[in-house]
This record gives C-alpha cells, structure tokens and sequence, in this order.
C-alpha cells in the first residue's frame, strides 16, 4: 500500500471519528457549541470573534476598546493570527458558534492524521500507529482545553507536522535535508509556547543529524 492510500484510509477514519464525536451539535451547528462553559471559554471565544471582526472591518486586532472602555485593552498575548485568519471565512458561513465547531472538528481529525504520519516514522505497526493517533487526537487534556475554548487547542496539528518536519530533516541525507524555516516560523507566528517548542525540536533535530555519519 502507498503511503498515500495509507494516509488516506486514515484520513477517512479520523474524518468518521471526529463526526461521531460532534453528533450532539451536527442539528445545530451555528448554536450550539462543542464545549462548556468552563473557567475562560467566554474569554477564548470572544477573541475568537474580535479577531476577525477586527480584520473584516479594518482596525488593529491587537488592540480594543471594547474592553475597559475607555481606555481600551491590549490583546497581543491573546493574540493568534492564523487561528483568526481560518476563523474568518466560517464565520461568514457558520457565524462564531459554528466557525467554532468548525475548527475543532477539524483538529480532532487533522491532529489524528499527523501524529499517525509522526508515529509510522517510529514504528512498522499501522494498527499501533492507529491506536496512538486516536489516543493523541482525543487525549484528556485536549478534549478538555478544547471544551474550554483554548485556541492553541484548535491548531495542535501544525505542532505535529512541525515535528514530522523535524524528524525527516535530521533523516534526509546530508545536502538534501527539506527546510524548516517555513514551519518555523508558522509556529512563531502562531503564539508564543509553540515558537519556543519549535526553537527545542530544531535544535533536536540539528544535533541528530550533527551526530550522524
């Protein structure tokens, strides 16, 4: 089996997993929410909405009045450009509760398949890499970071595929090693905690192949 095909039957599980799993909310997804209110999930999903509102109508996402007003608030630390950038055409489709659904539904089953992609690098077994992805994907901690809104939460497939990045550049034969920059700074982007992981998983990476023959 091509390791295409492979991923693709995989895909497809993942794919059927994460629509199980949002079954309770499929009759309304622009109403009701695949979470709780729980500690800051009024906070997450309200900047989860200011942002691209904030793009949409022209103004600083990093900055509000909409809070403390008048004197406004800073929003750099909460701040996730690209979570706001793939939030931003659902809304107009799904509204905020629905863009919402949308893209935790979506990271359940793309956070399946990369870390499946990151474990056969490791091991012959489809079925344990199988086993693994589903435990990774619909782990405690992320099924209830994503019942409270976090947005780092919504994107851990990008922290994956940055790892698979990592492995297969400290693999690749010497003078043919694919570049991480790009990843890397996607990651940086992205928000703070996932940079300095980038920054660990580069340095990882070039002492291994530093190490190698």
């Amino acid at each position: 089996m091509t390791e295409r095909r492979e991923l693709g039957r995989v895909a497809a599980l993942h794919a059927a997993l994460a629509a199980l799993s949002f079954a309770p909310v499929w009759s309304r997804f622009e109403t009701a929410l695949y979470a709780r209110t729980v500690y800051d999930l009024g906070t997450n999903l309200w900047v989860l909405w200011w942002g691209p509102e904030a793009l949409l109508r022209g103004l600083d996402p990093f900055v509000t009045t909409a809070l403390y007003h008048p004197a406004g608030s800073r929003l750099t630390v909460d701040a996730n450009l690209p979570l706001w950038l793939s939030a931003a055409p659902l809304r107009a489709v799904f509204g905020v509760v629905g863009s919402f659904n949308a893209l935790a539904a979506f990271s359940f089953a793309a956070t399946g398949v990369a870390a499946y992609a990151l474990l056969r690098r490791f091991s012959e077994s489809r079925a344990g890499c199988q086993l693994g992805s589903i435990a990774f994907a619909y782990s405690s901690y992320r099924g209830y970071a994503v019942l409270s809104g976090y947005g780092e939460m919504l994107q851990t497939q990008w922290a994956v595929l940055l790892a698979l990045a990592c492995v297969d550049h400290a693999r690749a034969p010497r003078g043919r090693r694919p570049a991480v920059a790009a990843a890397a700074l996607v990651a940086a982007v992205a928000e703070p905690r996932t940079s300095r992981m980038t920054a660990l998983l580069r340095a990882a990476a070039g002492a291994w192949a530093a190490a190698r023959p």
